[in-house]
């Protein structure tokens, strides 16, 4: 089983992934460096992205994205 430190370093190094890839794809950070979480990533959808359409894509894969606030 995965104890609370592997569990921890799997969240930092996908984290790190995450906003690598989101910074590489034209997307800005919400975070400052130091401040963001390990669980979740925020991003700005500066490439106007309909997130409506993104989600029914990724739905057939088990998967979605938060809109923002409210969604």
């Amino acid at each position: 089983a995965e104890g609370v430190e592997a569990r921890y370093a799997r969240h930092a190094r996908l984290a790190e992934r995450t906003r690598r890839w989101a910074v590489e794809n034209g997307f800005d950070l919400m975070a400052e460096r130091g401040y963001a979480s390990q669980t979740v990533t925020t991003v700005t959808n500066t490439r106007s992205i309909s997130v409506k359409a993104l989600n029914a894509f990724l739905a057939r894969h088990d998967m979605e994205i938060s809109n923002g606030y409210g969604d």
